[in-house]
């Protein structure tokens, strides 16, 4: 199942997390960036943290696969060796725990998106607004004033007044 990952800042910064792992396979830098995209593809990651479970599952199965053929291709002690080895399958089980966490996710339809209501909804009658108004300013007054030393609570009530009588001046909004 391979899904298109639409361009993005986002996707770059997976790909450049990922060529480490395909460049050493090609001189051709385009060539290994779109076989690091295809990879990245096939796993049909949909939403930005199955894109990080994916590449995660890609990085960590490279890595794993390269220290195991270090422990295999050069001398070293065999302690050494065992060392390679289990890291390389403790980096295996954590790509395993990302593969199921992956499939989980991809297993679950996406929520469709919210339709957004074309007008907001008016549940609240303009005379319940205006008094939810005027009972804020009340206790933003209230609040101010009991502050010792506030010299706001003047400024405050000559704003409130102010406000009131350009709404009571202003014709009534048709219902």
């Amino acid at each position: 199942m391979s899904a298109h990952i639409p361009s993005s800042p986002f996707r770059e910064r997976l790909i450049t997390y990922l060529l480490p792992y395909f460049l050493p396979l090609t001189s051709d830098f385009e060539l290994a960036r779109t076989e690091a995209l295809e990879t990245l593809e096939s796993y049909g990651a949909r939403s930005r943290s199955e894109m990080i479970n994916a590449m995660r599952i890609i990085a960590l199965s490279f890595t794993s696969m390269d220290l195991l053929a270090v422990s295999k291709g050069t001398e070293m002690p065999p302690d050494m060796r065992l060392h390679y080895v289990r890291q390389a399958n403790s980096l295996a089980r954590t790509c395993q725990q990302n593969e199921n966490a992956l499939a989980k996710r991809l297993a679950v339809d996406p929520a469709p998106p919210a339709e957004q209501a074309a007008d907001p909804i008016d549940d609240v009658p303009d005379i319940d607004v205006e008094a939810l108004i005027q009972q804020t300013h009340a206790q933003i007054i209230a609040y101010r004033k009991s502050i010792p030393g506030s010299p706001r609570h003047q400024l405050d009530d000559t704003m409130i007044t102010a406000t009131r009588a350009q709404d009571a001046s202003r014709p009534a909004a048709p219902a």
